[in-house]
């Protein structure tokens, strides 16, 4: 079940970044989508506080990847480095770090399906982070 579980949200994470780079590439390419793009980037930033939800996010994404960092790394400490809990703890950290990183560098003048990529981002985190407690629940019933 764990197996199944995990390679269904494996592809889930791969079908929402093969979707967000199709956004992007075809926002760049054909100017119909560029214009939606463009038109509900506005539209979203005149209707929702943005700024304040894109750092709510972060924070929220930087203290439960801190967390799950630890739980994972105490993990590694009292099971002599196995080989999965050392690619979980990578996989979590790398996410999350990307998230927060294209968060805090890019904007929409730079990249124009900055929100489409930046949600589709979170949904990459919140899956690894779904996989990452999956692993350390069913060890701590193993145990």
């Amino acid at each position: 079940m764990n197996k199944i579980v995990n390679h269904i949200l494996s592809f889930l994470q791969l079908i929402i970044l093969a979707i967000v780079f199709l956004v992007q590439y075809f926002s760049t390419r054909k100017m119909g989508m560029m214009r939606h793009v463009v038109y509900t980037n506005q539209k979203w930033e005149a209707n929702y506080p943005i700024a304040t939800y894109e750092l709510g996010a972060i924070a929220v994404v930087a203290i439960i990847a801190l967390i799950v960092g630890i739980k994972l790394f105490v993990k590694l400490k009292s099971e002599n480095k196995d080989a999965i809990w050392m690619k979980i703890f990578a996989l979590q950290m790398a996410v999350s770090i990307i998230y927060i990183g294209f968060s805090l560098i890019y904007s929409t003048e730079q990249i124009r399906s900055y929100y489409y990529i930046n949600i589709g981002l979170l949904l990459t985190v919140f899956l690894q982070t779904m996989k990452s407690c999956l692993y350390i629940t069913i060890s701590e019933k193993n145990y």
